[in-house]
């Protein structure tokens, strides 16, 4: 006889009174999803589509798995500001010549496999997105000093050159003060230019008066 068991998922909601209309968000884990009206949250709660499935698919590249552009404007990017925060920019060396000689499956698994590296140098509240064809964003919590982001970001570089079979440019950005995502983002930018122009495959820290490390 064929065994059924039921799992419960685990939801919070957040209510907020506009006018005549109650708006909020549902949250599960670390996944937020707003709605407007009581109806619309008995719809992604109990509806034949879920909008929580197709919030989700919505937020999420559909080749690495991770968070893509929108998804991270509104779930990684809202996570900085905070003093214990620091962002990575990632762009994995000579892409392009994999996609030419050995063709664009091969650019895409070298992707995959890249992808499921960083996360394995990630904790539970790190956050991982896909930018570019080839960039990526990483969000590091609970991170102290400029050593402790260099010394992540060295990981995930070796990890990455050791699973995608290429080599990765990483720029770090991080400060004691605490920043914004575009601000940590335009000072990971230029780190990563600057590991590029010193030769790709390494890791390069900007903080925020743009003084480049090491």
């Amino acid at each position: 006889m064929e065994e059924k068991r039921a799992f419960a998922q685990e939801y919070i909601i957040h209510l907020q009174r506009e006018g005549n209309c109650w708006n909020g968000t549902l949250t599960s884990g670390e996944e937020a999803v707003p709605f407007q009206g009581l109806d619309s949250l008995w719809s992604m709660l109990h509806g034949e589509a879920p909008m929580w499935q197709l919030w989700r698919q919505a937020l999420t590249d559909p080749l690495t798995k991770v968070l893509n552009r929108w998804g991270v404007s509104e779930q990684l990017a809202p996570c900085c500001g905070q003093q214990d925060s620091a962002l990575l920019f990632l762009d994995l060396d000579r892409f392009k010549r994999i996609n030419d000689s050995q063709g664009h499956r091969a650019g895409d698994i070298a992707l995959q496999l890249a992808v499921k590296a960083v996360r394995r140098c990630l904790s539970r509240e790190d956050q991982v997105g896909r930018v570019g064809g080839d960039e990526f964003v990483v969000l590091l919590r609970h991170i102290e000093s400029r050593a402790d982001v260099l010394r992540r970001a060295e990981e995930i570089r070796l990890a990455v050159a050791q699973a995608a079979g290429t080599s990765v440019s990483i720029g770090a950005a991080w400060s004691e003060c605490a920043l914004d995502y575009d601000r940590l983002f335009e000072m990971a930018d230029r780190a990563l230019y600057a590991a590029k122009a010193r030769g790709k495959d390494q890791v390069v820290f900007c903080d925020e008066a743009g003084k480049i490390f090491p």
